[in-house]
């Protein structure tokens, strides 16, 4: 796993209180943990608590794989208390990030106030909500949710990295203004 985001981050903001979801406990669990001195859990994240199908990289080729999903809300209210601002959330969750986005974007006072989101979009055609992705997008900014801030270029990888910015009043003083 890479964790040089999380230790760029911890340079920048000690303070941080880190929480990590991933299938592998070795590859990613435990540095995780080790360089963060975070909450590692094993399984996935998405909208909705269970277990679904999911695409883990195992052996340097991703596979079909039955795992236990966590409820980023359920995880969110576990473990931060209320009103606590979350300065940055880092997705990347293999297809559920449409479901998900589109989840925060349509119902943002069921979450904490989440202030920057850093999302690896993959292939719309290929996942649940893809399809659903620029009418949440274009929803978000005329209803001043998120704004989306840095988009990599359209598919030059096999994803592309979304960077967005919560344009409330709490999180442009916080980081903003």
């Amino acid at each position: 796993m890479d964790v040089k985001a999380e230790k760029d981050l911890l340079k920048m903001l000690p303070q941080c209180k880190f929480i990590g979801v991933d299938p592998d406990p070795d590859k990613s669990g435990k540095p995780f943990i080790e360089v963060t001195k975070g909450k590692y859990i094993e399984g996935a994240v998405g909208v909705s608590a269970g277990f679904y199908n999911s695409t883990v990289l195992k052996k340097n080729a991703y596979k079909q794989e039955v795992l236990q999903h966590y409820s980023l809300k359920e995880l969110l209210s576990q473990n931060f208390r209320d009103n606590q601002i979350i300065d940055f959330l880092f997705m990347d969750i293999e297809g559920a990030e449409f479901e998900l986005i589109e989840d925060l974007i349509n119902n943002p006072n069921e979450y904490p106030t989440i202030c920057q989101i850093n999302v690896e979009f993959h292939d719309p055609n290929e996942h649940k909500g893809g399809k659903r992705f620029f009418q949440s997008m274009i929803k978000s900014v005329k209803e001043k949710v998120y704004l989306p801030i840095k988009v990599d270029p359209l598919m030059k990888y096999s994803f592309n990295r979304i960077f967005f910015m919560n344009i409330n009043e709490i999180c442009l003083n916080k980081f903003y203004i």
